[in-house]
């Protein structure tokens, strides 16, 4: 059906990630090597298929070559991912600031059999919200740079930000800090669902669950979360009654069900006790048609106007919301409008009616 999904090379990494143990020397002669590399770097997940492949003398010396360096290289980023997360996480204790690292290399030491078996990028701090500025500061002091605008902007700019998004970026120089470190001051987005309020580490199922919210909100474009769910199913005993009746506390039973359906569907992960109403073809069957079309595009649901189009199409049929306002923000005023047309804070809300100007100016400068 998605092309893509079906080459040789995508059920290649499939049976890689499904392989419990067992390093793969016989590769199907078909397998183009190019177009595999090209999978693994775009699902982010060369590090634990490559960990399979290396005993394959199906490849060649410079597909070997490149990806020893890139798994060289990310066993680098994860061990400053974890250097990073207990001498930042030590002086946010030392100043008793309740904070979680979410994801990152606390999920691959609790799933994977190795540290830099998952692809490491950024690393992803939640703090109240009260403690955003103080943690802020903190990191700048840790030596690393905010978004270099973020220092311009108005009280009230700053504040929609706050509102209409729950995390912001922080840069580091990737050998002493992270590239990436992202401050999150809400478990998810606009959206609802996964309503917790807690600062505080999760139990199994809550991570299960907000994982599934992060995965779904993104279309599930790339592989390496999908891959998380995997291992935390395959190596838990889960209540499946109590991981249900905790989705409809949390609200978001929905993108459970689509994860559990794309489970399915790409690891033919049987769906279980209490789920079967999922075999049903209908249920879901527009979001999950978007989901597997992004999973086989080359590109993200960021890469042009057309796709953050579709996006926020799908985002606003996953909205618990009739109007949500928060999400309708979110796209409807952007930083780069402020640059185009800079208002005082008084007069912000003319960035709505002004926005259909502010596009067709941003379309002709781009052309």
């Amino acid at each position: 059906m998605y092309s893509a999904l079906a080459s040789p090379e995508f059920k290649l990494i499939l049976e890689t990630i499904q392989c419990s143990s067992t390093k793969l020397s016989e590769v199907d002669s078909q397998i183009d090597e190019t177009n595999l590399s090209n999978l693994m770097h775009r699902h982010r997940v060369g590090s634990l298929v490559y960990s399979k492949l290396s005993d394959s003398k199906q490849f060649s010396e410079s597909f070997h070559l490149k990806w020893t360096q890139e798994v060289l290289q990310n066993q680098k980023t994860a061990l400053i991912a974890k250097r990073f997360q207990l001498q930042f996480g030590q002086r946010l204790n030392e100043r008793k600031i309740k904070h979680v690292f979410l994801k990152g290399v606390s999920l691959s030491e609790r799933y994977y059999t190795d540290l830099a078996l998952r692809h490491v990028l950024d690393v992803d701090l939640l703090v109240s919200e009260g403690d955003i500025e103080l943690v802020s500061d903190l990191l700048v002091d840790f030596g690393l740079k905010r978004e270099k605008d973020y220092e311009l902007y108005t009280p009230t700019q700053k504040r929609f930000l706050h509102y209409v998004n729950h995390d912001m970026p922080f840069f580091g120089d990737g050998t002493t800090s992270p590239a990436i470190v992202e401050l999150h001051w809400k478990w998810r987005g606009a959206l609802g669902g996964f309503n917790l309020k807690d600062v505080r580490s999760l139990d199994e199922v809550e991570l299960l669950l907000y994982l599934s919210v992060h995965g779904t909100e993104h279309g599930w474009f790339r592989l390496k979360w999908l891959v998380d769910l995997f291992m935390i199913i395959r190596q838990s005993t889960l209540n499946w009654t109590s991981v249900r009746q905790r989705a409809i506390e949390l609200e978001c039973l929905e993108h459970l069900e689509i994860s559990l359906k794309v489970l399915l569907a790409i690891f033919s992960q049987p769906l279980p006790i209490g789920f079967q109403y999922l075999n049903d073809n209908t249920l879901h069957r527009r979001k999950l048609d978007y989901i597997f079309t992004l999973m086989s595009d080359e590109n993200g649901f960021n890469a042009n106007d057309s796709n953050r189009w579709k996006h926020f199409q799908y985002l606003f049929s996953l909205s618990k919301q009739i109007m949500n306002i928060r999400l309708l923000l979110k796209y409807m005023i952007s930083p780069l409008d402020w640059k185009i047309i800079p208002l005082p804070d008084t007069l912000f809300f003319l960035y709505i009616p002004l926005k259909p100007f502010v596009w067709v100016f941003r379309r002709i400068k781009s052309n």
